[in-house]
């Protein structure tokens, strides 16, 4: 199992939801969800939009474990769309 999918799993619990619920709120099935956590699927890019988006959830945090697993409530929309502007970069920079 890869350090990201210990943080998947993480930031799920620390939401306090099941894997299903997590998948509705990503746009993913349940078996998507224990798979990603298991280590044998991938997160796509749409899911780490739906992390930022629906979860506000720190990619830097989900992806290098660096900082905490959640955007805090104060930053606002704009830092929001800044953040999903460089998914695609980060994308690319760590072959996910």
């Amino acid at each position: 199992m890869s350090n990201l999918s210990l943080r998947f799993k993480e930031v799920r619990e620390a939401k306090r939801l099941t894997q299903e619920q997590f998948g509705n709120g990503l746009g993913i099935s349940r078996a998507a969800v224990a798979s990603v956590e298991k280590g044998k699927s991938k997160v796509s890019y749409e899911v780490l939009c739906n992390l930022v988006g629906v979860f506000s959830v720190n990619l830097n945090y989900l992806l290098m474990g660096i900082g905490e697993p959640f955007i805090r409530s104060s930053d606002n929309k704009e830092n929001r769309k800044n953040i999903l502007i460089d998914i695609e970069t980060v994308l690319r920079n760590y072959g996910i």
